[in-house]
């Protein structure tokens, strides 16, 4: 709602309506546009107000104006294969909690977790003074998991939501639509879990200041050595580059083999993958670095990756267009993992003990963006184990 005398200003009012007040809509609207209208009333006096007193400054305060469109009516529907309204509550339990028990079932270390599933459709009916009219109707299902593995001292919560504007079928099965890529959630889950084990951002840190005092002494071996435990439980492009500093190895092809010891700590892992592939790479072996980014990629290859693979190209002079094609899929790939903060989201160069955007302490971790962790303390309070929710 647009109202005012002194000055125009907006006034909202929200509200969730159900099937139990279908028989008293046209007064619950009726209230919803008179209450709209008393704040924008205020709200349009209070500017006012503030324009006056505060001179230069209040000359920023300017009408609410809307931006000429056309009027459009239309009729969308929602897009699902399960209807969230046929699916069975007691199923949603049973799934919830056969999650549970599995990503409770991982490792002994796991003393904690949380399993939550919705699924739910909703309607909404937009008009406006100008002759819109857009009915949408919108399936959403989201699957919740927080796990708490306990490392001596230190107990770690991390928890990830993946979720879709589909039906039930996406907790099934996944999502394949891009951007929306995601494995089914009970993968998902466990997955979680087991990243849980090797997440700690100061093992990184450790490890590589480790490290790095070592090859100032000049004790190589042993820095390596420092690597291969650091990189067995989290692998990270940092750690690569001091494992090559501290063999003092110059030819590619060599440093190629000295790649390959270090990535057999975790050679399944993204990280492990991409540091091969740098390798090859640098010592011109295209077949290599394109087979070690293949297994890095998968079906829906990260940014790094389809960079990668686009110098690759380039580098062995194949194709421009082949260039062009792993360059335009960067454009629409899944997001690098990278260091950002738990608390406000923002992302950094290196790990730091404190956020510098919002001065958080210990929240920094290597992951990728919409997916967050944070340490905790040992005495962690006891939450509820399961919910669920199903609407309609």
């Amino acid at each position: 709602m647009l109202a005012g005398e002194r000055m125009i200003a907006p006034g909202y009012v929200g509200q969730v309506l159900g099937t139990a007040d279908v028989t008293e809509l046209d007064r619950i609207i009726q209230d919803a546009i008179e209450r709209a209208y008393r704040r924008a009333m205020v709200n349009g006096e209070m500017k006012a107000d503030a324009r006056e007193k505060y001179g230069a400054l209040g000359a920023a305060l300017a009408d609410t104006h809307l931006h000429p469109i056309p009027a459009l009516e239309d009729t969308v529907g929602a897009v699902y294969r399960v209807d969230p309204r046929t699916v069975d509550l007691g199923e949603m339990v049973r799934y919830a909690t056969d999650v549970s028990r599995q990503v409770a079932a991982i490792d002994p270390r796991v003393k904690y977790n949380y399993v939550g599933a919705l699924t739910e459709l909703s309607r909404e009916l937009f008009v406006s003074t100008e002759g819109a009219r857009i009915d949408q109707s919108f399936a959403l299902t989201q699957g919740t998991c927080s796990v708490v593995t306990v490392h001596g001292e230190v107990s770690q919560d991390l928890y990830d939501a993946v979720g879709h504007q589909r039906g039930w079928e996406i907790l099934l099965d996944g999502a394949t639509e891009l951007p929306l890529v995601f494995p089914a959630f009970r993968d998902f889950a466990l997955a979680l879990a087991r990243e849980a084990f090797g997440l700690a951002p100061e093992r990184i840190a450790v490890s590589s200041r480790l490290a790095e005092l070592q090859i100032k002494t000049g004790d190589g071996r042993r820095a390596m050595r420092t690597l291969e435990r650091g990189w067995a439980l989290a692998p990270h492009p940092d750690l690569a580059a001091l494992y090559l500093k501290a063999s003092g190895e110059n030819d590619a092809l060599k440093r190629v083999g000295i790649v390959r010891k270090l990535a057999a700590q975790k050679p399944d892992d993204l990280e492990s993958n991409l540091a091969l592939a740098h390798a090859a790479l640098e010592a011109g072996l295209w077949g290599e670095a394109r087979r070690y980014l293949d297994a890095a990629g998968g079906t829906h290859p990260p940014v790094r990756v389809c960079r990668l693979m686009a110098e690759v190209e380039e580098r062995a002079q194949s194709d421009q267009a082949k260039v062009h094609e792993w360059l335009a899929r960067a454009a629409t790939a899944p997001a690098d993992k990278a260091w950002r903060c738990a608390a406000c989201g923002a992302q950094h160069e290196g790990w730091h003990s404190v956020c510098e955007s919002c001065g958080a302490f210990g929240t920094l971790h290597w992951r990728a963006p919409g997916t967050y962790g944070h340490v905790l303390p040992p005495e962690l309070e006891p939450r509820p184990a399961l919910t669920m929710n199903s609407g309609g």
